[in-house]
């Protein structure tokens, strides 16, 4: 015989199987039934419904498991199996009595159908002017209900003008599969009009043909708008189409691409400068080859790359310096050029580290400096490993403008650190004691 604390355990698990049944049937009824999930009322409504469920499957699982207490053959496995199937059982007849009066719209293939609405103004009215809040608009209604079956805005400002009437047309998705159904059209915020029509639950052949022009049925009028002549009123008609979905949008090129495509599209004869922006993302090995060429086959490269050393923009000029490693027998010239960089690059420091922190309290001038500094000791680190050039003159007077800014991180770490380091290893001079260390 079954025990009470059996039947317990046979009723919660009757809650929980009627709470995740009946809360999945209550999500397949938000998108049948349409239930707005405005201020979460969708969310609310399953959420209440799983909570039914629980309910409601905690009552079958322990009149079930009483149930089985009954007769020989009488133990828990048999009270859950029961539980299990009126639980389910009756959810499923729920669902397919919601199923059966839910307001499914139809179909064609998967696709939508959509409504074409074109309403008819009396001779001599005009349409409405626009207003800042409210839009005139048209709403397919299943007869004797407020429930929308599709909604749409007119758009005044392609209204047209046809044998002296003004008609205004809108699409709208067919969302009801009522048999009898009402255009409810709104001109202004209070001020609307039925018509009846008479598409049926599913679209016929002649649907897909404009209609014959349904007069007004009743209008609903809270100020006085305009009053049509005698004898005349407002009319609409409709016909259905398939939705067709626009085609999709071709492939966007990628960054990369565009990069790649501007880059074959650079004129041989362009600035330098440009061709030298291709650079700016690391060192890609498709590139390289292509801008060392054309810089070799420039009448003044030499000159040219001298003045980007130093260019005021210090993006460009940091791709000039770093592109001087990359030449494998640079000219004397780029040498020099490389070395004058090296004295302006102190120039800048000097006026840096003149300034306070009340004049940079970001410290972007020592930022800017580090940007040059470290392209331009890429460079001459790697001439002086390929052709013993000597650079330590410069080195030297950079390192020791940046040590008198020890409040400076980035001077510290980019500059000194570096420095001290490089100046040891060339010239045997030893670090200051406070100097950071290598990394």
């Amino acid at each position: 015989m079954l025990t009470w604390l059996a039947t317990l355990g046979t009723a919660a698990l009757g809650a929980v199987v009627g709470a995740l049944a009946v809360g999945f049937l209550a999500n397949l009824c938000v998108g049948w039934y349409r239930i707005s999930s405005f201020e979460g009322g969708s969310g609310y409504y399953v959420l209440f419904m799983g909570l039914f469920g629980a309910f409601a499957g905690f009552v079958i699982g322990a009149i079930c498991s009483r149930v089985a207490v009954q007769g020989t053959d009488a133990h828990f496995l048999r009270g859950a199996a029961l539980t299990l199937a009126w639980t389910c059982g009756l959810t499923l007849c729920a669902g397919v009595l919601a199923r059966i009066a839910a307001d499914v719209p139809p179909e064609s293939n998967g696709r939508s159908y959509e409504v074409e609405v074109e309403l008819r103004f009396p001779p001599g009215v005009k349409p409405p002017p626009p207003q800042e809040r409210f839009s005139p608009s048209a709403t397919l209604m299943r007869e004797g209900t407020s429930r929308s079956g599709g909604h749409a805005n007119f758009e005044v400002s392609k209204a047209v003008e046809s044998e002296g009437r003004w008609v205004l047309a809108s699409v709208m998705t067919l969302k009801t599969a009522a048999a009898r159904k009402t255009v409810y059209v709104s001109l202004e915020e209070q001020h609307g009009m039925y018509f009846p029509i008479g598409l049926g639950s599913r679209p016929k052949e002649s649907d897909f043909q404009w209609s014959s022009w349904y007069d007004v049925e009743s209008i609903y009028r809270k100020t006085e708008w305009t009053r049509p002549p005698a004898g005349t009123s407002f009319s609409l008609r409709y016909r259905v189409r398939v939705h067709t979905p626009p085609p999709p949008a071709p492939p966007q090129p990628t960054a990369a691409e565009l990069e790649a495509e501007a880059f074959a599209a650079l004129s041989p004869g362009a600035p330098f400068r440009d061709w030298l922006k291709f650079l700016r993302n690391g060192f890609p090995q498709d590139r390289i080859e292509p801008v060392v060429r054309n810089f070799s086959g420039r009448p003044d490269g030499n000159h040219e790359l001298a003045a980007l050393m130093v260019d005021p923009d210090t993006p460009t000029a940091s791709e000039a310096l770093r592109f001087v490693s990359l030449l494998p027998n640079p000219d004397p010239a780029v040498i020099a050029a490389l070395s004058a960089a090296g004295r302006d690059l102190a120039a800048r420091l000097e006026k840096t580290i003149a300034l306070t922190p009340e004049q940079d309290p970001s410290y972007e001038a020592a930022a800017d400096i580090s940007l040059r500094f470290s392209p331009w000791m890429l460079s001459t680190r790697i001439l002086h490993e390929r052709q013993g050039t000597d650079f330590s003159t410069e080195l030297r007077a950079l390192l020791v403008l940046a040590r008198k800014r020890p409040d400076s991180i980035v001077l510290r770490g980019d500059v000194v650190r570096v420095a001290s380091y490089y100046l040891n290893q060339w010239t045997g001079e030893a670090p200051h004691p406070d100097d950071p260390p290598p990394r």
